[in-house]
């Protein structure tokens, strides 16, 4: 019922929550988010918070290419990439993509992709983050591919 109550409302509150959730469900007891909150989430692309050389040291998976990142971005979830502790993970957002490009063959278009769904699911006002993406991240993906 208060699951309910809390949909009904489409809270920022909530959606953070469920975001949460839904990691702790899937990475920490390696239950796979399928059915119907799934396809909710999907639905609407809440964006899912994925922290991959972490997920590693809790044991989600072996190496960065078994990481269920990937199958998750191939069936449309809105990903984005983090670091959670990076100290404690000795990791930067640079190193996470850069394991991902290597590991997992993400390409600079799979990276840019998580790149603007996190912008677009950051806390800033509409208009501030459309000027954040149109203003560095596009050209920064630009000036990437055109270095080769």
């Amino acid at each position: 019922l208060i699951y309910k109550a809390l949909l009904a409302t489409n809270s920022i509150a909530f959606m953070q929550a469920l975001r949460h959730y839904l990691l702790a469900v899937q990475f920490f007891t390696r239950i796979p988010i399928t059915g119907r909150l799934a396809q909710w989430v999907l639905d609407r692309q809440i964006p899912l918070e994925v922290a991959p050389s972490s997920n590693l040291q809790t044991g989600i998976a072996g190496t960065i290419a078994e990481h269920p990142i990937t199958f998750l971005r191939d069936q449309g979830f809105a990903i984005t990439i983090n670091t959670d502790n990076r100290l404690m993970s000795a990791t930067s957002m640079s190193r996470e993509f850069s394991l991902l490009a290597a590991e997992a063959d993400w390409t600079l278009d799979d990276l840019e992709q998580a790149t603007l769904v996190a912008a677009f699911g950051g806390f800033a006002r509409r208009d501030v983050m459309e000027r954040i993406i149109a203003e560095q991240i596009i050209p920064g993906y630009e000036a990437a591919r055109e270095e080769g």
